[in-house]
This record gives structure tokens, C-alpha cells and sequence, in this order.
């Protein structure tokens, strides 16, 4: 079965390189919420969102992909903002 790790793992493995997530486990096991990856810079929502997904479908069968909800995408320099503005 799919887990946040293995989501986080598949990605920087793709995309060769490191990943800041916020990815966890729901109790109906899908997996949410948000990853960052400078891999994201200069790209629009629908843009990051077809990267995303063009890579977890590269990884993962259908089944596994069931089990993925949604995932915001954001660059580090976001990340670190939208930290800022929690603490």
C-alpha cells in the first residue's frame, strides 16, 4: 500500500531532488496535504498539479493512486512563508 513516504520517496527519486513535505495519513488512508519542491518555480497551480501527477502516475498502479488525495504544491521560498505566517 501506498504511504506518505513512499509518495515523498517516488518524487525526489523522479524528479532528482529533495522534498519538503507535509504529506500524512487520513483514517480512511489517503494520503494529503502539501509538498515543495523548487521544482515548482515559475509554474502556475494546473501546471504543478499535471508535474505532480504525471510523476505519482509514473510511479504508483491505479490502486496505489486511489489512495492519494489532494496535494497542494508549492515552492520552498511558499513553504517557508506559509510557515512564517502559522508561527
Amino acid at each position: 500500500m501506498v504511504t506518505a513516504k513512499k509518495v515523498v520517496k517516488a518524487l525526489e527519486q523522479t524528479w532528482k531532488c529533495n522534498i519538503v513535505d507535509g504529506l500524512s495519513t487520513t483514517p480512511s488512508r489517503r494520503i494529503v496535504g502539501y509538498i515543495a519542491s523548487d521544482r515548482f518555480a515559475g509554474k502556475d497551480h494546473p501546471q504543478r498539479q499535471r508535474l505532480l501527477w504525471k510523476a505519482l502516475e509514473k510511479c504508483f498502479g491505479q490502486s496505489d493512486l486511489d489512495h492519494i488525495g489532494p496535494i497542494v504544491t508549492m515552492t520552498e521560498e511558499e513553504a517557508l512563508t506559509r510557515q512564517a505566517h502559522l508561527d
